[in-house]
């Protein structure tokens, strides 16, 4: 289906330029955001200095479960940025049916392994080799367990104690990825690791456009006692705090509680629908 410019009418090219008028059509992964105050709920910005969001991330539920998954497409390879839309998707369907019903390891390997199979297919398809990278949540109660690839982080940001990264950049002493999601990355799924909480707290995956400002995981606390208050309150203060210390990358950063919430009585909780939360400037829409 031919995507039409929102300036001249004319016809929008793969990468969101108008082949007649030359500008940008305006991409819904400039300014996202996803899930609810009850949790979990995240937000990605394109940031001040890039043309694409190359960030992509999901959240949702399954009745006691949640979930949250995060990539980064590398922006040396092709089609970064479909790379990382089309990973968190496939995590998506296969932590929606699978949450619950297999171990909490298992289901993270199986999200890993249908996003890693449909960017070799795609990479077979065009002749690319689009890659990102891979972080995912799967928690309940106080409980949850952890799986990445590359330099997107999971963090542990208590109420009350010490603020700790729960995973390990798989990168050298230059920031150079050593692993990563794609046809040319691992084969095998990252083992998830497991974690127990005592304290209420809250966890979160950003990708580095939002760590990297950040010096130590109490930074990242710190952001968040000064903006008490719906956990959308608190997603927005990390995005806005990248923002403001430069946002020249991409930004992106879910919250999930913990403990977890119960589902209501309804049953099963799905993630709302997107909607936008910045303009491409920091300011709001």
């Amino acid at each position: 289906m031919m995507t039409l410019c929102r300036f001249c009418r004319g016809e929008v090219d793969r990468e969101g330029y108008c082949r007649q008028c030359g500008n940008r059509s305006a991409d819904a992964w400039d300014r996202r955001s996803l899930g609810s105050d009850a949790g979990p709920f995240g937000v990605s910005h394109r940031g001040r200095a890039h043309q694409v969001n190359q960030d992509a991330f999901t959240v949702g539920r399954k009745d006691s479960w949640a979930f949250m998954a995060l990539c980064d497409g590398v922006s040396s390879t092709a089609d970064a940025e479909r790379a990382a839309r089309l990973a968190v998707w496939e995590a998506r369907k296969v932590l929606l049916a699978v949450a619950g019903t297999v171990e909490p390891g298992e289901a993270l390997a199986a999200a890993w392994e249908s996003a890693r199979l449909r960017l070799v297919e795609i990479s077979e398809d065009m002749g690319t080799l689009p890659s990102c990278t891979f972080v995912a949540v799967l928690a309940r109660g106080r409980e949850a367990w952890v799986c990445s690839a590359g330099d997107s982080r999971a963090y542990w940001l208590p109420s009350d104690g010490e603020a700790e990264v729960l995973t390990h950049d798989d990168a050298d002493a230059l920031g150079r990825l050593t692993a990563w999601l794609g046809s040319t990355g691992p084969t095998a799924s990252p083992v998830a690791q497991h974690f127990s909480f005592r304290a209420d707290g809250l966890l979160a995956v950003c990708s580095d456009g939002l760590w990297k400002y950040a010096e130590t995981p109490g930074r990242l606390r710190s952001v968040l006692s000064g903006s008490p208050g719906p956990l959308s309150r608190s997603v927005l203060a990390l995005l806005e705090f990248a923002l403001d210390s430069g946002g020249y990358d991409d930004v992106s950063v879910a919250l999930c509680p913990v403990p977890v919430p119960p589902p209501p009585s309804g049953g099963a909780v799905r993630a709302a629908p997107a909607r936008p939360i910045l303009s491409p400037d920091g300011g709001r829409p």
